[in-house]
């Protein structure tokens, strides 16, 4: 598919009133691989007007790509795990 034929895809999803996640989900649906994925993320962000950076956050925030770092846990979570008196058993 060229740029162009990109272009006028995004041109259409955006007048049916389609947000760009909405756009990067239908792109990305029947792409299997998370490396593919990530590639595809970052074209179709380009097109939509996005840098690779915000293409890829907002793939990766709707759960559409794998995340490269593990998740790690609430602030909140970290605190109430270290009480000045306790002992681990």
């Amino acid at each position: 598919m060229s740029r162009g034929e990109r272009e006028r895809l995004v041109a259409l999803a955006r007048k049916s009133g389609m947000s760009d996640v909405d756009i990067l989900k239908a792109v990305l649906a029947n792409v299997p691989s998370g490396n593919q994925r990530r590639k595809e993320a970052v074209l179709w962000g380009s097109i939509l007007g996005l840098t690779q950076n915000e293409s890829l956050r907002i793939a990766c925030d709707a759960n559409l790509i794998p995340s490269t770092h593990p998740p790690q846990k609430a602030k909140s979570e970290k605190l109430l795990g270290k009480d000045r008196g306790s002992v681990d058993e």
